[in-house]
């Protein structure tokens, strides 16, 4: 999949590209690790990424990560991890058990399921022009400059996550 920089400003960044890199991040560490992933520690998780966005970017971040930072992160990953994801569970059941996991982002996690099922279950002619109308939304909204980049950040995420699924082939195992 080549990447698909969706961008609310006149000029891309490397930030603009963050569902992109979400998603070959996912791929290469499940090439990696398979359906061991959940027993896997999240430290050596976050340090896998790094070295791998390190190697394929010329714009990712390239200074080792804090102590501090790959603290952070890796605690935000465990309790992700840690959600209970059963194949009988919906979408939404996915995404509550998530919520409950991380109270303080459940209106994040809201807008960006509403923004998934909107692009997934309505009838979006172009997901592209929506997801652009989606994000010039947020960005002239009053909501907190914060908010407004983690709620790009979100919709971006999900956008690359709609066009990397749309081209996996489904193959039925007997």
């Amino acid at each position: 999949m080549e990447p698909t920089i969706v961008s609310n400003s006149t000029t891309p960044t490397f930030l603009d590209s963050l569902g992109y890199y979400h998603n070959i991040s996912e791929e290469m560490l499940y090439d990696k690790y398979g359906n061991n992933i959940k027993s896997t520690s999240t430290r050596t998780l976050v340090r896998d990424t790094h070295a791998y966005l390190k190697k394929i970017s010329t714009g990712y971040y390239s200074k080792k990560p804090t102590f501090q930072q790959l603290d952070l992160i890796s605690r935000a990953m465990y309790r992700i991890k840690n959600v209970r994801d059963s194949s009988s569970d919906s979408f939404f059941d996915y995404c509550n058990n998530l919520k409950r996991s991380s109270l303080r982002d459940s209106s994040y996690i809201d807008f960006s399921a509403e923004y998934l099922y909107t692009c997934v279950c309505s009838n979006v002619d172009d997901i592209r022009s929506y997801t652009l109308e989606v994000l010039r939304q947020i960005d002239s909204s009053n909501a907190e400059s914060d908010d407004k980049n983690i709620l790009t950040q979100c919709v971006l995420i999900a956008y690359s996550s709609l066009l990397y699924s749309a081209q996996m082939e489904c193959v039925d195992i007997e």
